[in-house]
């Protein structure tokens, strides 16, 4: 059996001459010949699975809060206001228009065409997976106890129905600001604290209007012991459930 002999440098010793079979060429030829192909394939397989389409099931439609919501201010003069829902598709997308059909559950309280109005179909154009609609919520027969609107998806011809997110609760009612309106802008939270819905309509009960100017003189101190001697015969809960009290 013939030897190539070549000349290696080690870091532990210079100048040392190692002997290789060619055989043993050969073979480390074949294993990085094998390695280089390896690579390609492995390569060629994740560019395959990149252009793979990765959705393979039914055609379903998500609906999500977009963008406002259902609650009017007590004394605003809005009559009606809307707040936006976007449809999703859960699905790929079509070289055609699809129908989507909005129906309501079983929580509705609130009444369509008195309340609040909505398309019962929308369009999702070609090429698209999603669209936004708007629902219109009409002030006129609310009042400070909430409705729900219970949307749901109903199946078409073009989707069997709800995706994961197959339903959107949204009340409608009139509320209160969760701020204090406070011309020094900031003396009415230092004097009551953060606002709070069920605070702002407990000081509409007691004086009548949410313009709290008439009370910073002295920085609605005068107005905190008010609220808080009121409460402390006739107690209320916050919005978060907790004992209702103005300041620290």
């Amino acid at each position: 059996m013939g030897y190539k002999v070549k000349a290696i440098t080690t870091f532990y010793k210079p100048g040392y001459i190692e002997c290789i079979s060619q055989e043993n060429i050969e073979k480390m030829k074949q294993v990085i010949n094998i390695v280089i192909f390896a690579a390609i394939f492995l390569t060629a397989i994740s560019c395959k699975e990149d252009a793979i389409e990765v959705y393979h099931g039914p055609d379903l439609v998500n609906i999500l809060a977009e963008e406002g919501d259902g609650v009017f201010v007590q004394d605003e003069e809005m009559t009606e206001k809307t707040f936006s829902i976007l449809l999703r598709a859960q699905s790929v997308m079509s070289d055609k228009d699809r129908v989507i059909k909005i129906g309501y559950g079983e929580k509705q309280t609130a009444k369509k065409g008195v309340h609040f109005n909505m398309p019962d179909e929308v369009i999702l154009e070609a090429g698209r997976v999603d669209t936004v609609v708007n629902c219109t919520v009409y002030k006129e027969h609310l009042t400070f106890d909430p409705l729900l609107i219970d949307f749901r998806i109903l199946p078409s011809d073009d989707f069997e129905g709800g995706g994961i997110y197959n339903s959107l609760e949204v009340k409608v009612m009139i509320g209160f600001p969760t701020q204090w309106r406070d011309p020094t802008g900031w003396a009415a939270n230092w004097a009551l604290g953060p606002c709070t819905q069920a605070k702002y309509k407990f000081v509409y009960e007691m004086i009548g209007t949410l313009d709290l100017s008439a009370y910073r003189a002295d920085y609605y101190q005068s107005l905190k012991r008010l609220l808080n001697e009121e409460l402390a015969k006739n107690p209320r809960l916050d919005d978060d459930g907790s004992p209702m009290r103005f300041g620290s």
